[in-house]
């Protein structure tokens, strides 16, 4: 009965907050290499920040489980290692006061940065992630 249980709870988890169980049989093998503006640095290290919003071209190449090694941009210091745990499609017209809290700004920033990085993108998606 043990060796049943043994088998059961492999493979290993890799990344586990609050409460986001991802097992190595769900994450991609490679980490993936993405960057964020180094004025998001310290929100995101200090889990303020759980989100992030990109276009398709860049949320088509992600996976939920997969593994992120993160750097700042444009300076490219490696800072952290992030989990997808969730991606989900949204329009500007969509965001709302939940995403910007998740991003750890006023929802007239987030529609604002979001308008500045991505003026011409009528489909967007929002990736979840957590600190490894």
């Amino acid at each position: 009965m043990l060796y049943a249980i043994i088998l059961f709870l492999v493979p290993v988890v890799r990344c586990l907050s609050l409460g986001h169980i991802m097992t190595t049989s769900m994450i991609p093998s490679d980490p993936v290499k993405f960057s964020f503006y180094t004025r998001f640095r310290d929100d995101i290290l200090a889990g303020r920040k759980t989100i992030t919003i990109r276009d398709a071209q860049e949320a088509s190449t992600l996976q939920v489980g997969q593994i992120l090694e993160v750097y700042t941009n444009p300076e490219d210091e490696w800072f952290c290692r992030l989990q997808i745990t969730s991606i989900e499609p949204v329009t500007l017209a969509q965001l709302n006061a939940e995403h910007a809290r998740q991003e750890n700004m006023s929802l007239s920033e987030l529609q604002q940065v979001i308008r500045d990085i991505y003026p011409h993108e009528p489909q967007l998606f929002v990736l979840h992630f957590v600190l490894c």
